[in-house]
């Protein structure tokens, strides 16, 4: 398995940021490093739920570097990665990928569902890209990925 992404950083193969809908319409938020709640390398990348937040939260990864805008996963379809939630908090945690269609024309959301998160300890989760909840995801819309959330 290739490694996408150290998390030691916020602009390591594509743009991580976050932002959420206060009814009013979008607010970005700004993402940090977590050099002390880590699990290796450098950092972890921060989340910091505002706490008047009651509508959804939205923490991604674009494709955003010239002259590349898409990742080609088609190869390596399966995501491992490691989510903390701290102690004491319920926060249900949903992977999305957002696809373009191959002809160009479109945009397509793969919703694999709630993780299964314990609060106050690292996770690690696996994700099959090609299996979503709603239905099965081709090598084509693979090869065209441009967010994780």
């Amino acid at each position: 398995m290739t490694l996408f992404d150290t998390c030691d950083t916020l602009t390591e193969n594509g743009i991580w940021q976050s932002q959420y809908d206060a009814g009013q319409g979008i607010i970005m938020v700004p993402l940090s490093i977590d050099v002390v709640n880590k699990i290796e390398g450098l950092g972890s990348v921060l989340a910091a739920i505002p706490a008047n937040t009651t509508w959804e939260y939205y923490v991604y990864k674009r494709r955003d570097i010239a002259g590349a805008s898409y990742w080609d996963l088609s190869a390596e379809p399966v995501l491992k990665f490691r989510v903390y939630v701290p102690a004491g908090q319920n926060v249900p945690v949903e992977f999305w990928a957002t696809t373009r269609d191959p002809d160009g024309t479109g945009w397509n959301t793969h919703v694999y569902g709630n993780l299964p998160i314990i609060p106050g300890q690292w996770n690690e989760l696996t994700i099959d890209l090609r299996v979503s909840t709603t239905g099965p995801v081709s090598d084509a819309a693979l090869r065209m990925v441009a967010q994780l959330t």
